[in-house]
């Protein structure tokens, strides 16, 4: 407690010593009628033995000086390599100018050497920024000079347009689909198919099927050139058929009292990738395993909706789903809801009301699910 004290006194004597201080020196000041500033001044003057101010005037100068010429410098550097890369950045887009002006050239010689049928088509131009032409392989053989910055001379635009007229001139035996057969089911439905898909060469150049493009690439291109017309045609539909698929189903009518399109579309995309994979591996058209894959295609289509027909009427019988749209519901929920085994585990039963459970009791679902993935 004493200790307490005694440096509460000490505080208190040094502050009381501070104000002492400070008020003879406000008196001193008040005494000479200066102010703070030109006080501090005589202060340092007359106790620290400071030189006056005047003597500072040369250091001053020189420092301002020094200061100035070094700002000075640091500016006309900056100037200097604003320059520089103004002058590189102008040179750089007179040489984009010129350069763009060359390309421009090249594509308007390349147009009127396109063959006539096909020009406006070929050279349509894309309506995104990143592509020049709507048609993949035109795209893939002007790329090289329009963004590659190929050397573009007197020649080019004729050597260009040999290689898109090659291709372009196969079209219309490709539409003449002569190496379908007519004796054959599914040739004969392909033929069939393809006929009103791409009725004319125009139809080809406003294709969808491949969503960004026309599907006339470069990888269609090699299989045209290669004589393999099938895999060329099937490509410009990625290798989906499956559209033919249903409309060859005799029974894919009856399912679509329970089914919407979009689950019968889906559902024939499942059997299709099931049964023809072999369209993305082979190197060559087969017939025999076309067939083939056709007909187990039509089978387990021709199974899937029956079933569903049976399902359907039996979850009708005693009111066990009374609602109707439920019902429909739960018939479109076995070939698009759920996990894609769901397919799978309604093909597998032979009992509908484990089917109705699987689809009406959430932890019997996973349950289930996950016995398939672990027979999988």
């Amino acid at each position: 407690m004493a200790n307490s004290t005694e440096g509460a006194n000490k505080n208190t004597a040094l502050k009381a010593g501070g104000h002492s201080i400070r008020a003879s020196y406000d008196t001193e000041r008040d005494a000479l009628g200066l102010g703070i500033n030109a006080w501090i001044d005589q202060y340092m003057t007359d106790n620290l033995a400071a030189p006056p101010k005047e003597d500072y005037a040369e250091f001053i100068e020189a420092y301002t000086d020094i200061t100035e010429r070094a700002e000075r410098i640091v500016r006309e550097k900056e100037q200097k390599r604003r320059e520089k890369r103004q002058a590189k950045e102008e040179k750089r887009q007179q040489r984009e100018r010129e350069r763009r002006a060359i390309v421009d050239k090249f594509l308007l010689d390349l147009e009127p050497l396109i063959d006539e049928p096909y020009r406006g088509l070929a050279m349509k131009k894309a309506s995104t920024s990143f592509r020049t032409f709507d048609t993949p392989f035109i795209e893939d053989l002007v790329n090289p000079w329009v963004r590659s910055n190929g050397i573009i001379n007197d020649n080019t635009a004729i050597e260009v347009a040999e290689k898109a007229n090659e291709v372009l001139r196969l079209f219309p035996k490709l539409l003449e689909l002569d190496f379908l057969s007519d004796d054959d089911a599914f040739e004969k439905a392909g033929k069939a198919f393809f006929r009103e898909k791409f009725p004319n060469v125009e139809a080809l150049f406003n294709n969808t099927s491949s969503f960004w493009s026309n599907g006339l690439n470069s990888k269609f291109v090699d299989l045209l050139k290669d004589g393999q017309s099938f895999k060329a045609i099937c490509s410009l539909e990625r290798n989906d058929l499956s559209p033919l698929l249903l409309a060859t189903e005799p029974t894919a009518s009856r399912s679509s009292t329970h089914l919407s399109s979009n689950s019968r579309k889906s559902l024939a995309r499942r059997v299709w990738r099931k049964h023809w994979d072999h369209l993305d591996t082979d190197s060559s058209f087969d017939s025999t395993k076309n067939t083939l894959a056709f007909q187990a295609s039509h089978n387990y289509i021709g199974q899937i909706f029956a079933k569903l027909d049976r399902y359907a009427t039996w979850l009708g019988q005693e009111e066990k789903i009374a609602d109707e749209d439920r019902r429909k519901s739960m018939l479109n929920e076995i070939v698009n809801g759920y996990y894609s085994q769901t397919l799978d585990y309604f093909m597998e039963q032979k009992d509908f009301e484990l089917v109705k459970k699987y689809q009406t009791d959430s932890a019997f679902r996973f349950d289930e699910i996950h016995r398939m993935r672990g027979q999988n």
